[in-house]
C-alpha cells in the first residue's frame, strides 16, 4: 500500500502529475480521501476524469482482454489538498500470471501467454510509463 499527500500550490495548473500509463499489477484499488480530485483515465484517445464518490473506491483488474484496462493519468491540478491511498496486489514473484479461468472459454480463449509474476515484472518495469504494454 501507497500513501499520497497532495497539497494545493500557489499555481496547481503548472504541476506535473503521473503520465497516462497501466499499472503493474493485477488489482488496484484506490481511495481517493478529502475529495482529492486530479485522477483521469485514457480511454479510447480521450482523457476523462474520474469524478469522486464519497467513501468508494476506485478498482482497475486485469481480465484477459475481456474489460479493456484503462490508463490512470495522476493530472497536477488539485482544486483542494487531499490524501490518495492506491493498494495494489499481486501474486508471488514466483506465483505463474495468466488469465483466472473464469475469463478463459472456448469463445474467449487465453490471449496472454502464462508466465511467473517475476518475469511480468521485470518486462513491465524494462518499458517505459508511456502506456505501452508489455
Amino acid at each position: 500500500m501507497r500513501m499520497t499527500y497532495h497539497l494545493l500550490g500557489p499555481q496547481p495548473e503548472q504541476v506535473f502529475g503521473l503520465s497516462p500509463h497501466y499499472d503493474a499489477t493485477a488489482i488496484m484499488i484506490l481511495h481517493q480521501m478529502n475529495g482529492t480530485d486530479g485522477l483521469h483515465i485514457k480511454r479510447n484517445c480521450a482523457q476523462l476524469p474520474v469524478n469522486i464518490l464519497p467513501h468508494a473506491f476506485v478498482v482497475n483488474i486485469s481480465s484477459n482482454g475481456i474489460s479493456h484496462s484503462i490508463e490512470p493519468w495522476a493530472m497536477g491540478t488539485l482544486r483542494r489538498k487531499g490524501s490518495a491511498v492506491p493498494m495494489f496486489f499481486n501474486p508471488k514473484l514466483e506465483a505463474g500470471f495468466g488469465p483466472a479461468a473464469s475469463f478463459v472459454n472456448p469463445e474467449i480463449p487465453d490471449l496472454f501467454r502464462r508466465i511467473t509474476m517475476g518475469e511480468y515484472v521485470k518486462g513491465f518495469f524494462s518499458q517505459s510509463m508511456d502506456g505501452s504494454r508489455i
